[in-house]
Parts: structure tokens; sequence; C-alpha cells
């Protein structure tokens, strides 16, 4: 054999492509991360911007309408429960506070958006 071959071992080979190989796995372990993250920022938007879109159509209402009746109100979008609580004279008298939550399970767990508004008799 002589001494000043060029090229590169099988132990050589082999622990590169280890090295090769856990780079990738931690690639694609981020990547299935990032689409976890999209998809729950997808969720997220779309019950916030059903709740938005319930709110001002509540708000749109006239003070005595059915929809801001007293109590809790409840409907299904698809995969998303909208309830809403009415309280009557609060904060103050001739006023209607709303609390509107958006409510959606995702991988065996409970989400929700909550907002709120307060309508005056005028």
């Amino acid at each position: 054999m002589k001494k000043n071959q060029q090229g590169f071992t099988l132990i050589e080979v082999l622990f590169g492509i280890v090295i090769f190989a856990f780079g990738i796995l931690a690639v694609a372990s981020m990547q299935l991360h990032g689409i976890r993250a999209n998809y729950l920022s997808a969720t997220l938007t779309e019950a916030t911007t059903l709740a938005g879109d319930r709110l001002e159509k509540l708000m749109a209402s006239d003070y005595d309408d059915t929809v801001l009746d007293e109590g809790t109100h409840e409907q299904t979008w698809g995969e998303y429960t909208v309830s809403w609580d009415v309280v009557v004279d609060s904060p103050v008298v001739d006023s209607k506070t709303v609390i509107m939550t958006v409510t959606w399970s995702e991988r065996g767990s409970q989400r929700n958006v909550t907002m709120q508004f307060i309508k005056a008799n005028v």
C-alpha cells in the first residue's frame, strides 16, 4: 500500500453520513413545527375574523333586537361554536355588555377567542 494515497476511508465516509443524517432530521423537525404553527395561526385568524364579524353584526342590531336579549346565545359555524353572553344594565343603566366567544377543538384541546363590547340604548 502506498503512503501517499488520496481519498477517504470508510470510517470517515460513515461519520460524514451520520452527521448529514442528523442535520436532515433537524431540518425535517423544524418543517413539521412550522407547518403546525401555520395551521394554528390560520385557525386563530379565522376564529378572530369570525368573532369580529359576528360582533359587528350584533353592534349593528337594534338595542331591543332578540339577538341582544339577556342570557347566552349560541350558533355553530363549521368547526367553530360562536356564543355570546348578554348582560343588561352593565356597567351602567340602559346598556348591554356582550361577551363574544368563539370556540373550536384542535388536536384534542379546546381553543377560544373572546371579544366584548358595550351597547348603549341611544
